[in-house]
Protein backbone atom coordinates (compact mmCIF):
# COMPACT_ATOMS: atom_id res chain seq x y z
CA UNK A 1 0.00 0.00 0.00
CA UNK A 2 1.68 3.32 -1.06
CA UNK A 3 0.32 5.08 2.47
CA UNK A 4 0.20 4.10 6.22
CA UNK A 5 -1.44 5.02 9.15
CA UNK A 6 0.40 5.54 11.73
CA UNK A 7 0.77 7.48 15.13
CA UNK A 8 1.73 11.20 14.86
CA UNK A 9 1.62 12.02 18.34
CA UNK A 10 0.43 10.49 22.15
CA UNK A 11 -2.98 10.77 20.72
CA UNK A 12 -3.21 11.40 16.95
CA UNK A 13 -3.25 9.20 14.14
CA UNK A 14 -2.41 10.33 10.25
CA UNK A 15 -2.03 8.92 7.12
CA UNK A 16 1.66 9.43 6.28
CA UNK A 17 4.34 8.63 3.48
CA UNK A 18 7.79 8.78 3.28
CA UNK A 19 8.56 5.99 5.67
CA UNK A 20 6.00 8.12 8.28
CA UNK A 21 8.43 11.30 7.74
CA UNK A 22 5.31 13.50 6.37
CA UNK A 23 1.57 13.45 7.24
CA UNK A 24 -1.21 14.62 5.40
CA UNK A 25 -2.71 17.47 7.80
CA UNK A 26 -6.22 16.63 7.08
CA UNK A 27 -6.37 13.06 7.79
CA UNK A 28 -5.46 13.74 11.85
CA UNK A 29 -7.64 11.73 14.16
CA UNK A 30 -7.85 10.05 16.99
CA UNK A 31 -9.64 7.34 15.57
CA UNK A 32 -6.87 4.91 14.59
CA UNK A 33 -9.35 3.00 12.81
CA UNK A 34 -10.57 6.29 10.69
CA UNK A 35 -7.06 6.79 10.03
CA UNK A 36 -6.74 3.48 8.21
CA UNK A 37 -9.92 3.87 6.37
CA UNK A 38 -8.30 7.16 4.88
CA UNK A 39 -4.82 5.54 4.34
CA UNK A 40 -6.69 2.72 2.06
CA UNK A 41 -8.65 5.43 0.31
CA UNK A 42 -5.17 7.58 -0.15
CA UNK A 43 -3.55 4.99 -1.47
CA UNK A 44 -6.58 3.72 -4.34
CA UNK A 45 -6.74 7.21 -5.08
CA UNK A 46 -2.79 7.42 -5.52
CA UNK A 47 -2.65 4.39 -7.88
CA UNK A 48 -5.83 5.12 -9.62
CA UNK A 49 -3.79 8.09 -10.78
CA UNK A 50 -0.55 6.11 -12.22
CA UNK A 51 -3.26 4.17 -14.01
CA UNK A 52 -4.76 7.18 -15.61
CA UNK A 53 -0.95 8.21 -16.61
CA UNK A 54 -0.43 4.91 -17.93
CA UNK A 55 -3.55 4.39 -20.02
CA UNK A 56 -3.02 8.08 -21.49
CA UNK A 57 0.48 7.56 -21.73
CA UNK A 58 -0.43 4.02 -23.97
CA UNK A 59 -3.25 5.88 -26.10
CA UNK A 60 -0.64 8.51 -26.92
CA UNK A 61 1.73 5.81 -27.91
CA UNK A 62 -0.75 4.04 -30.32
CA UNK A 63 -0.75 1.06 -28.17
CA UNK A 64 -4.77 0.99 -27.50
CA UNK A 65 -7.51 1.23 -30.15
CA UNK A 66 -9.13 4.53 -30.87
CA UNK A 67 -12.07 3.71 -28.91
CA UNK A 68 -10.92 1.72 -26.46
CA UNK A 69 -11.72 1.93 -22.68
CA UNK A 70 -9.46 1.63 -20.13
CA UNK A 71 -12.01 -1.26 -18.10
CA UNK A 72 -11.28 -3.05 -20.98
CA UNK A 73 -7.40 -3.78 -20.35
CA UNK A 74 -7.75 -3.89 -16.28
CA UNK A 75 -10.45 -6.61 -16.47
Amino acid sequence: MKYKAEMINDTHWAVTSKAGKVYFVDTVTTDEAEARRLAVIYSMQWHQKQIDKMFMQGQRDGLFKDNACMGDYLC
